[in-house]
């Protein structure tokens, strides 16, 4: 079955020099594959707000028009261009992210596992109820709107059952997990304050020569 596919993506305007690194890679992605790319600076939140909350709003109301969405964090690339995000998708499921095995020390206890700086959700009913409940609370938590999916997905079976759980070298493979980039799809370089910004385009600037 041929899907229709948006990559989405957002991002703070403080975060302009780094969506000038990512961005020309994800359009030659989605030329490459003839996917839609949408970009958003939205912001719907008081500015005490993460901004990162946005990205379930800005998905909402851009998945009517798809059969699926890819949300990208804009600290991410795609390395490995020629794999088809398809390949990914299974129709069972309505929403799909990356499983951390491999916690590093600086994960709590009760946010241990779930990575949705990249995930892909179906165009479906459940999938907007998830949306909603993703974004239904503001939590002082350092884990901003991802800590909000794990609690979600723990508390609500019928939603943890609709949800795949790929290795983060599939959709996620974050910077800290040393993954070989020959074998990564999408880079994360992922850590919230724990990486400044500067580091974070020397970092990208770096990778995205292995790009393929």
């Amino acid at each position: 079955m041929k899907h229709k596919i948006c990559i989405v993506t957002g991002f703070d305007t403080g975060y302009s020099n780094l969506a000038n690194i990512t961005i020309p890679n994800y359009l030659k992605y989605v030329n490459r594959h003839n996917f839609d790319l949408h970009i958003s600076t939205q912001n719907v939140y008081p500015k005490d707000v993460h901004w990162a909350k946005n990205k379930y709003h800005i998905v909402k109301s851009i998945l009517p028009k798809y059969d699926w969405v890819l949300w990208v964090d804009i600290d991410c690339l795609f390395i490995k261009q020629s794999f088809n995000v398809c390949d990914l998708i299974d129709d069972r499921y309505n929403f799909i992210l990356g499983i951390n095995r491999n916690c590093p020390d600086w994960y709590t206890e009760d946010t241990s596992y779930l990575e949705s700086g990249t995930f892909l959700i179906k165009n479906d009913k459940m999938s907007f109820d998830m949306l909603d409940t993703f974004s239904s609370e503001v939590l002082d938590h350092p884990w901003h709107e991802q800590y909000l999916v794990i609690k979600t997905l723990r508390e609500n079976k019928i939603y943890d059952d609709a949800t795949k759980k790929l290795e983060l070298i599939q959709i996620n493979s974050m910077y800290c997990c040393n993954h070989d980039i020959k074998d990564v799809f999408i880079f994360h370089v992922a850590g919230g304050s724990s990486i400044s910004l500067q580091k974070r385009i020397e970092i990208m600037k770096e990778k995205s020569k292995y790009e393929y």
